[in-house]
């Protein structure tokens, strides 16, 4: 078994970087699926293709209330687009 199998057995199955972004918005996952991202258990691809735009949607919603952009719901719909976008590429 790989390492990266490894850690992904141990915090359950892998999430498709778009399911992740989905619970994240909807409330429905456990509040880690994003910090997953940053652990560095994905491809370059994913790398270029969900966690760039992600950090590019949480510098373009950060306000006094909301230091972390992805955590203002008026990020919500950029992240749903994004997630979609990667759907449609299979990630």
């Amino acid at each position: 078994m790989s390492f990266k199998g490894f850690i992904a057995a141990l915090f359950g199955r892998e999430l498709k970087p778009s399911d992740a972004l989905l619970r994240h918005v909807n409330g429905s996952g456990s509040g880690y699926e994003l910090d997953n991202f940053t652990y560095g258990f994905y491809s370059e691809e994913v790398e270029r293709e969900a966690i760039e735009p992600l950090l590019a949607i949480n510098q373009q919603y950060i306000t006094r209330e909301y230091p972390l952009g992805i955590s203002n719901p008026a990020s919500f719909q950029a992240i749903r687009d994004l997630a979609n976008e990667l759907r449609a590429k299979g990630l």
